[in-house]
């Protein structure tokens, strides 16, 4: 499996687990112990939207690290045409790019 597919494969599992976490699961802890779900949720949204428009050769506007959402279900379901072009693009080159 290449790196893209493994990507693609990761991206499309957390959609199924973001899209099924039920309203008093959000302030839940992770196997992160500084982020509950919703902490999580929006650190994968944030950097999903800067991986999305390097690909693409854009500039993100914004600071993934500090994103939040009040609906991150339906963010990460936007983010996921951006991750299907992220990932349409790096199928169509050598890859992800080398991060600096």
């Amino acid at each position: 499996m290449s790196d893209v597919d493994a990507l693609a494969s990761v991206l499309a599992k957390d959609e199924v687990l973001i899209s099924g976490v039920r309203s008093d699961q959000w302030a839940g802890p992770t196997p992160c112990p500084e982020y509950d779900v919703r902490t999580l949720v929006n650190h994968i949204v944030g950097w999903l939207q800067v991986f999305e428009a390097a690909a693409n050769e854009r500039a993100f506007d914004g600071d993934a690290a500090a994103f939040t959402t009040s609906d991150p279900v339906s963010d990460f379901q936007t983010a996921r045409r951006g991750r299907r072009r992220m990932v349409d693009r790096w199928s169509r080159s050598d890859g992800p790019p080398d991060w600096p």
